[in-house]
């Protein structure tokens, strides 16, 4: 071979390389991103979840407060 063809052979290999690691990068973006969009996701259900939480514990309070009064009067 010629010392062109040697070149030409090297940036041929170093292209199919590039693209490999592009590819590689391109499906962990990929990967990420839905990990991302599934914990934003979460994120809904773990707020909805904090809020019914909160209107249970001031169910929980309001109850407390009536038996404590309740024991009072009797």
């Amino acid at each position: 071979m010629t010392n062109r063809d040697q070149k030409i052979n090297d940036l041929q290999e170093k292209v199919k390389k590039w693209h490999a690691r592009y590819k590689n990068e391109n499906m962990k973006t990929s990967r990420l991103l839905d990990k991302i969009s599934q914990i934003e996701g979460n994120h809904d259900v773990v707020r909805q979840l904090e809020i019914q939480n909160t209107k249970l514990q001031a169910e929980v309070n309001s109850l407390k407060r009536q038996i404590r009064q309740n024991k009072r009067s009797v």
